[in-house]
């Protein structure tokens, strides 16, 4: 099979993809693949945070908006900042997936993850209070954020924001708040991350908060300066 690969491949070197290119080059024999390549795992970016006073100034420019859709956006971009959750978990939320008297959210889909709520903070509650008023008197099964006028009367087919649009809407918001170009709807969850570790020093914590089922997975949110280890032991070994 190998030498017929091979014919194949000397007849139309320019069709083949560059992987096997390299092992036609490297004259890699049958018995040899396992002592040729390496498959070398790759690192993940680090993510770049979005800072508390960028966060403070992305959500006064969308309130003091007269665009059609601040309110959503305010309360969309919120959740991002404040619950730490995953863009398409966001995204698949519905009205009654909030619950207000627990301040939970109740996450319809998740990513590899057990946990299908997240707790949130009184300051995401009463942001989220200000913007359910505009439901009132509808369907509490469709989605928390809709792609359409919230003064439009929904429809039981409405469909919520997609992936797209709301990158669209973060790149708007952040030249109008004069944020840093290059943040990305991840950078509020690396942000989240970042401040439960540096307040509570408990990496497990944070592991829990975002629904990681491989600590490997939280410690890329995690960056190394966080890390006081000198005065850690020297609080332990203070004799």
């Amino acid at each position: 099979m190998f030498q017929a690969f091979r014919h194949y491949a000397q007849q139309n070197k320019k069709r083949l993809p560059f992987f096997f290119q390299l092992l036609l080059q490297k004259r890699i024999h049958q018995n040899k693949f396992a002592d040729e390549i390496h498959l070398i795992k790759s690192c993940s970016r680090f993510t770049t945070p979005i800072t508390q006073e960028e966060i403070t100034n992305l959500l006064t420019a969308i309130s003091k908006s007269t665009d059609t859709f601040s309110q959503r956006d305010k309360a969309l971009f919120a959740v991002y900042a404040f619950s730490g959750i995953r863009k398409s978990e966001a995204l698949a939320l519905r009205i009654s997936d909030y619950d207000r008297d627990s301040k939970l959210l109740h996450l319809p889909i998740v990513k590899r993850s057990s946990k299908n709520f997240q707790t949130i903070p009184s300051i995401l509650s009463n942001i989220l209070d200000d913007y359910l008023p505009f439901f009132k008197n509808t369907d509490s099964s469709l989605p928390l954020f809709p792609g359409i006028q919230l003064k439009t009367q929904l429809s039981s087919r409405q469909a919520g924001l997609s992936g797209r649009q709301v990158s669209y809407r973060f790149e708007k918001w952040k030249v109008i708040s004069g944020i840093r170009r290059n943040l990305t709807i991840h950078s509020f969850r690396a942000a989240y991350a970042s401040q439960l570790y540096k307040k509570t020093k408990d990496p497990l914590l944070v592991s829990y908060a975002l629904g990681h089922t491989s600590f490997n997975t939280t410690m890329r949110y995690i960056n190394e300066e966080f890390f006081d280890i000198f005065s850690v032991i020297e609080e332990v070994f203070n004799f």
